[in-house]
């Protein structure tokens, strides 16, 4: 048991190391967004904006899909009919890189900032202060009219948690349908190391 949770706490430990440490090498390596996934990053913000009552979001500068779908794709993600497997399937290869994401290419009701990735490494390793939001890249269908967006919150080093949202084009604007699936990832502190004991001396044979 203490050998399972080891494994299951280095795989955590292994996949938050990727996802939060990783930067691309040079700023021309850097995927950029596309004015169709501002739209999209600013009707879903904008509408937890609103149900939440928001006065401030800080924001990784970078896409990302959490700890829980680099673990199982959005693929294998039980959504319901409202779903195509090709938006999820777009999903999940728009997702294989990052991309850069820029403050000035949309508008929110609330103070918005984004946190750098040395920024967010300092600030992780001073014990946090505020939740550090994050966006993927949008998956979508063949028709472009509609799309899937994760965004989620970093708590800390141990937890975060995420939504899967559905957006529907209407005309020219993006808007929110549903929320289809939460999760919540908050993995323990890893176990003690088990203790390995010493063999017992043997008796000299005679």
């Amino acid at each position: 048991m203490i050998y399972t949770k080891w494994v299951l706490w280095l795989l955590l430990i292994t996949a938050a190391a990727t996802l939060f440490a990783q930067t691309p090498a040079t700023p021309k390596e850097a995927e950029i967004c596309t004015a169709e996934d501002y739209a999209i990053f600013a009707a879903a913000l904008n509408d937890r904006g609103v149900k939440q009552k928001l006065d401030r979001v800080v924001l990784r500068d970078y896409t990302s899909v959490g700890l829980a779908l680099r673990m199982s794709p959005m693929a294998e993600a039980p959504l319901g009919p409202d779903v195509s497997q090709e938006v999820k399937d777009d999903f999940d290869s728009r997702n294989k890189s990052q991309a850069k994401i820029e403050a000035e290419k949309f508008q929110t009701p609330f103070e918005l900032r984004l946190l750098s990735t040395e920024e967010f490494r300092q600030q992780d390793k001073g014990g946090g202060g505020y939740d550090i939001t994050f966006v993927s890249r949008p998956g979508f269908n063949a028709e472009h009219n509609r799309a899937l967006l994760y965004v989620g919150t970093y708590y800390g080093a141990w937890e975060e948690a995420g939504v899967v949202v559905l957006l529907e084009k209407e005309g020219s604007d993006w808007k929110v349908l549903h929320e289809l699936l939460t999760d919540h990832t908050n993995a323990d502190p890893p176990p003690p190391a088990p203790l390995v004991s010493a063999p017992e001396p043997r008796s000299p044979e005679r």
